[in-house]
């Protein structure tokens, strides 16, 4: 059975290293407004291993390394993409019910260069840089999405720790013998967590971190990466990010900790543009993700829309056979891409064998050409090809209200007179009564 990895290790100071389920001492959170959990359906019955919060109508927002494979960068997923599904916000995923009403992952956007590697031994800890996956749904959640986040202005008060924090998450908690044991299958909650100024040596954008310190015995515990830390906003709930390391676990739930559990979060903000540009191509394209069987099928309908497509039908090619995509430049031929796969193979009648195709954003009118590696001997293409004109994947950015909340109305009278107070929490003022 294919699993969604646990939370990473970070050691921290004196608090024992822990991967980072839900909160240990936290308190029931059943009903929780926009805390989901990931599903791994590949067995049939749903596990979970991470967390994320409803952010957007049909999007998602977790931890990248929940979704990317180990040692690998975005695109080399964890699972077949028929297998990831999110639950409802709030719900006991354990629940039998829980199977009938998640929601299918349709399309995952990480950021380029982010890479999911660990290795403490040799002081390589890339996957906390733009540790943050944005998941694409089939449908909106039952619920109303979160919708805010925390601005630039709103995370520098956060990390003078004068702002109350709290944090949502499924997965481990403390049992009855002091010692933490695996998550219930209900979300948690702990209130009153704080920012600090601490910096990541390792995080080269110190904007995109914030380490957070939990009350006295509370804690992250494995399962809880991806999972929203929140803050209120003029009484309204509001995102400032997702966690994807902490520790302290087993101390909180022995009741011996030292000093207060930490934890690390990738601060939304930042990539606010990077979502509104997967969000665009997500809209553009959702037919080709609704309807795609794999991942390589969604790549290639996509470049066959964008122009980018090219393949060689002028002969069928047996199996261990190699090819590129070449183009002609400075007076010789050089390769531009490998073959990503050899398919339509119903193209060919022989059996094992098939066509090649790539993906390659080559310049309007360029010449290309595939060459063939088979035996020892190479092989040139019948035919050469020109370089298609590309349409673009979005002609302008979408205009998103992505940081807006509906303002409403009232009328407030005094006597004979009347005012009409607009805003998101609207109160008359002194002296007046609201009609």
């Amino acid at each position: 059975m294919r699993k969604i990895a646990l939370a990473l290790v970070l050691i921290l100071q004196l608090i024992s290293p822990i991967s980072s389920h839900a909160i240990v001492n936290g308190d029931p959170a059943v009903g929780a407004d926009h805390v989901v959990s990931l599903l791994d359906n590949s067995s049939g019955t749903p596990v979970t291993g991470c967390s994320g919060v409803y952010l957007y109508n049909r999007v998602v927002v977790t931890a990248a390394h929940c979704v990317v494979a180990n040692g690998e960068r975005a695109g080399k997923w964890r699972y077949l993409m028929e297998d990831l599904y999110v639950s409802q916000t709030g719900v006991d995923w354990k629940d039998s019910a829980t199977t009938l009403s998640m929601v299918k992952v349709f399309k995952i956007s990480v950021e380029p260069d982010y890479y999911n590697r660990w290795e403490p031994e040799n002081r390589l800890f890339e996957t906390q840089i733009n540790d943050i996956a944005f998941l694409f749904l089939d449908k909106p959640l039952n619920s109303k999405p979160l919708g805010l986040f925390a601005d630039k202005s709103d995370i520098e008060k956060i990390r003078s720790g004068a702002v109350p924090l709290t944090h949502f998450g499924y997965g481990c908690i403390a049992g009855k013998d002091g010692k933490i044991v695996s998550n219930d299958g209900k979300p948690y909650k702990t209130e009153g967590s704080t920012g600090t100024n601490a910096v990541n040596p390792r995080i080269p954008i110190p904007e995109r971190f914030l380490e957070v310190n939990y009350v006295a015995n509370k804690s992250a515990c494995p399962g809880d990466s991806g999972s929203p830390i929140l803050f209120s906003k003029n009484g309204i709930p509001t995102y400032v990010g997702v966690l994807f390391a902490g520790g302290g676990s087993n101390e909180a739930a022995a009741g011996t900790l030292i000093r207060p559990a930490v934890a690390n979060i990738t601060v939304f903000w930042p990539f606010e543009e990077f979502y509104k540009k997967e969000l665009a191509e997500f809209l553009l394209n959702e037919n080709i993700y609704r309807f795609a069987k794999s991942t390589l099928e969604i790549k290639r309908s996509i470049a066959e829309k964008r122009g980018s497509y090219y393949t060689d039908l002028s002969a069928c090619y047996p199996g261990g056979t190699k090819a590129e995509l070449q183009e002609f430049r400075d007076g010789a031929w050089t390769k531009a891409a490998d073959a990503l796969d050899w398919e339509p193979k119903t193209r060919c009648f022989l059996p094992g064998y098939g066509n090649p195709w790539t993906i390659y954003e080559a310049a309007e009118g360029a010449a290309l050409r595939w060459m063939y590696y088979y035996q020892g001997n190479q092989i040139t293409s019948i035919n050469t090809y020109i370089g298609k004109k590309l349409i673009p994947q979005t002609d302008t950015l979408l205009s998103l209200p992505l940081n807006t909340v509906s303002k409403r109305k009232i009328l407030c009278v005094k006597g004979k007179t009347a005012k009409t107070i607009s805003g998101i929490n609207p109160v008359c003022p002194k002296g007046f009564k609201k009609k």
